[in-house]
């Protein structure tokens, strides 16, 4: 069982990448691979991110709900 690295939440939006890893929203952004390593990226505190998707490359892209921004992180 892998544990979300951040306590007290749980995704709110999950889009899978073409290289089979997923990408999700919690308090902050992450990418889970089949092997079930965790890799958060770093987000501004409070702008609730939320909704994701992913580009051809891998890149996801998320909704900063509370700044009114979308933003995109590149995990490689």
């Amino acid at each position: 069982m892998t544990l979300f690295p951040v306590t007290n939440t749980g995704p709110s939006g999950i889009a899978a990448s073409p290289d089979g890893d997923v990408s999700f929203t919690q308090e902050t952004v992450a990418r889970i691979t089949s092997a079930g390593v965790i890799t958060e990226g770093k987000v501004v505190r409070g702008s609730g991110p939320f909704g994701i998707t992913v580009a051809p490359n891998g890149d996801p892209w998320y909704t900063m709900m509370a700044a009114n921004k979308i933003a995109t992180l590149q995990l490689r």
